[in-house]
């Protein structure tokens, strides 16, 4: 596993968190995002024709989606949704095609990456979507904020944890 695209994923994880947390550059923030899922496609030995594929291709069936949904479609919800194709994409392949290049470690904190985003997609609904049932729109201002977290800073930590393993040895694919 190459640990620089593990710094790099760190780094530009970090990067947008605080544009998200401090900032109004919303779509910088995903545009670094987009950027780590880049690093976890190389952590796994994908290539960019097939990253770009997986992403272009969920991010228009999720736009045609948002069309049926009636929400508001901006160039900040095409890379939202380029973003979480992406990280699909990469969780996808994770666990089929590039399994064996996949330590469960990283399979474990895609998993929890997409946890987090859909809970991140889901706490941002209510600013693009007008009517929602009582229910779903409780759990978007009341739940959702809170799991983001739950989900967020243990996939951080297991990122942190493979890149000070990495460098020490060889590990096998399955590192529990």
């Amino acid at each position: 596993m190459k640990t620089e695209f593990l710094l790099l994923s760190l780094i530009f994880s970090f990067t947008a968190d605080v544009l998200f947390l401090k900032t109004p550059f919303e779509l910088t923030a995903i545009l670094f995002f987009i950027a780590v899922q880049y690093c976890h496609r190389r952590l796994q030995n994908g290539s960019l024709l097939s990253f770009t594929a997986g992403g272009f291709s969920g991010m228009f069936f999720l736009l045609l989606f948002s069309y049926f949904w009636h929400i508001k479609s901006s160039l900040l919800t095409a890379a939202a949704f380029f973003y979480i194709a992406l990280l699909t994409w990469n969780l996808c392949s994770s666990f089929t095609v590039k399994r064996q290049n996949t330590p469960t470690l990283l399979r474990i904190c895609l998993v929890m990456l997409l946890a987090c985003d859909l809970n991140v997609g889901f706490f941002n609904l209510p600013r693009f979507c007008g009517d929602l049932p009582h229910s779903l729109a409780f759990y978007c201002t009341h739940i959702a904020g809170k799991l983001i977290w739950l989900f967020y800073l243990p996939s951080q930590l297991i990122l942190l944890y493979l890149f000070f393993r990495f460098p020490k040895k060889n590990p096998s694919s399955v590192l529990l």
